[in-house]
């Protein structure tokens, strides 16, 4: 199985807390690495992910799971250029992803192959905005 490392788009806080260990012990399981950076601090994440950028065996050995608290947070704007040379292939889990109104009409999304979000009837808005597969996976369920 490739390794999976974790970015968690937001600094700790009450009410996120059962997200946030959710979130290290995903990076843990999957043997990647945990961080976590503000959504509008791009350069931190850059800093952050800086030794992954030239990881052994190429970019196809790795993956990367972005978990973002609201759609606004999938900006493209959010993850360093040329991060993604890093990774075979990468994910968005938007936890409040009832949060349509989050949504920007006009934006770009980060490089990303899918889009996960929290409630079934999430999945339409999603896939319309963004033109991506969008994969339902409430929080607190296992990764297998």
């Amino acid at each position: 199985m490739s390794q999976v490392d974790v970015i968690h788009l937001g600094a700790p806080s009450l009410g996120w807390g059962p997200v946030d260990r959710m979130a290290s012990l995903a990076a843990e399981l999957l043997e990647g690495t945990y961080e976590t950076a503000l959504p509008h601090q791009s350069n931190a994440v850059s800093k952050l992910l800086a030794p992954t950028r030239h990881r052994p065996g190429g970019p196809h050995d790795r993956g990367l799971l972005v978990i973002a608290r609201r759609p606004y947070d999938l900006r493209a704007d959010i993850l360093p250029p040329g991060l993604m040379r890093a990774y075979g292939w990468a994910i968005a889990w938007v936890i409040d992803s009832f949060r349509h109104e989050d949504i920007p009409k006009r934006w770009r999304i980060g490089p990303y192959d899918a889009i996960a979000v929290s409630r079934p009837n999430d999945e339409e808005p999603f896939r319309r905005a963004f033109r991506k597969p969008v994969l339902v996976l409430p929080w607190g369920c296992l990764l297998y």
